[in-house]
């Protein structure tokens, strides 16, 4: 007979955290065994029912969702956790991620993914919602052709990129690369036609975003 997978839910909105509760009662094989308000008392579930899963949202008062997924990593390191957020955009998810939680399920989901993510993350897998697995895999995406426009550059290019980035002038750069000015900005010209960049905010933030400047 398969077990019950126990489940301590924290939000602080009550008729969300009553729904969400129902739903998952209403699943095979899952039971809500307490529900929480904020952080503070989420921990306290935990300690007392040592659950299977924290299903718990990112906002709540008190103490925040990722600061409570943290804390139980370090001392519950058997429950494993689901964040439970309004928020789709990677920012939250990159956060709620390195606080350690092992799902992340967006409130606008299906009921059918939330079940999912319960039954993945039980079973020691990651879950992200299918929205935000798009959103990751198209900036992946857009990374790598980003750096293959920069493989294309020669390494004069390179220098003289890097150098634009560092916020060095036209004459600084020809005065360092021994070149004249008139040669610099061809070669920035052709820099920024080669990378698809409009001005030079555009440039920094691409130099940035491949890893070849610190922000």
């Amino acid at each position: 007979m398969q077990e019950t997978i126990r489940i301590v839910l924290a939000d602080d909105h009550g008729m969300m955290r009553a729904g969400i509760a129902a739903l998952i009662r209403s699943m095979d094989g899952f039971d809500v065994v307490g529900e929480a308000e904020n952080g503070f008392e989420l921990l306290e579930l935990v300690r007392e029912f040592e659950p299977d899963i924290a299903l718990l949202d990112i906002s709540m008062p008190q103490m925040s969702g990722t600061d409570a997924a943290a804390r139980i990593k370090r001392d519950f390191p058997k429950v494993r956790t689901i964040a439970l957020s309004m928020h789709d955009t990677e920012d939250w998810v990159l956060r709620a991620l390195r606080a350690g939680v092992q799902g992340y399920v967006t409130k606008g989901a299906a009921a059918t993914e939330l079940k999912e993510a319960l039954r993945a993350v039980a079973s020691g897998d990651m879950f992200l919602s299918s929205k935000i697995s798009r959103q990751i895999v198209t900036r992946l995406l857009s990374e790598t052709e980003a750096e293959s426009r920069y493989d294309q550059l020669s390494d004069r290019q390179r220098e003289i990129l890097t150098l634009v980035a560092d916020g060095k002038t036209t004459n600084e750069i020809g005065a360092l690369l021994h070149l004249s000015p008139k040669t610099v900005e061809w070669h920035r010209s052709q820099i920024m036609g080669r990378l698809g960049t409009g001005n030079l905010a555009e440039l920094i933030r691409y130099v940035v975003r491949i890893g070849v400047l610190d922000p």
